[in-house]
């Protein structure tokens, strides 16, 4: 039977993206939400479970971390055609937390590199939609830290590790990082939207 795990609604809120595991390997499926017109996505043919899936905000695309949450490079899955794209690797083949710019234009992770001073690092990776590489920002991110676009997808906010205490951090293709936080442990950043007046 199998197990469904990491759903996403599309954006018309009447179907689901999802993950089905059976015997050790993961597909994406789509569904309705009243449990009709179930339909399968993918055709991986590696054993593995696929962790970590985000649907882009245009529902076009999907990403996900494949093949195993120790050990997994980020995908792109195309959900019309079913086609799916490897992403560049960081250098220790250990990727994370997938996330997409508001504009579904680029998708940004956590690419694990070598040990710094506080231990294993996080290269701040952005590819198109496609998967081709666009720009590294970064590599002083916590290892597997999250990750998160501004709302006008030109900026994204993580913590950095460079000390025992996380620190947020914007970065952007435009600018040199810039840490926002100073004292504490500061982690998993998330925008906000405010409405104009509030």
């Amino acid at each position: 039977m199998g197990c469904a795990h990491w759903p996403n609604y599309l954006p018309d809120s009447k179907r689901l993206i999802y993950v089905r595991t059976i015997n050790g390997h993961s597909q994406l499926y789509a569904i309705n939400i009243d449990g009709s017109d179930r339909r399968q996505i993918t055709h991986l043919t590696e054993l593995g479970e696929i962790h970590s899936l985000v649907v882009s905000p245009d529902g076009t695309k999907a990403a996900f971390a494949f093949p195993a949450v120790s050990a997994a490079r980020i995908y792109i899955a195309d959900l019309a055609t079913g086609a799916v794209m490897a992403t560049p690797p960081g250098p220790l083949g250990r990727d994370f937390n997938p996330t997409w710019s508001p504009n579904s234009q680029h998708l940004a992770y956590n690419a694990s590199t070598d040990e710094g001073p506080m231990g294993l690092r996080g290269i701040v990776r952005v590819v198109n939609r496609e998967g081709a590489p666009a720009h590294d920002l970064t590599d002083t991110a916590c290892f597997a830290g999250r990750l998160t676009f501004s709302p006008d997808s030109r900026s994204i906010a993580y913590s950095n590790c460079l000390r025992v205490e996380p620190q947020l951090t914007l970065a952007s293709p435009h600018s040199l990082p810039i840490q926002i936080t100073s004292l504490g442990s500061n982690e998993n950043p998330n925008w906000i939207y405010l409405a104009l007046g509030t």
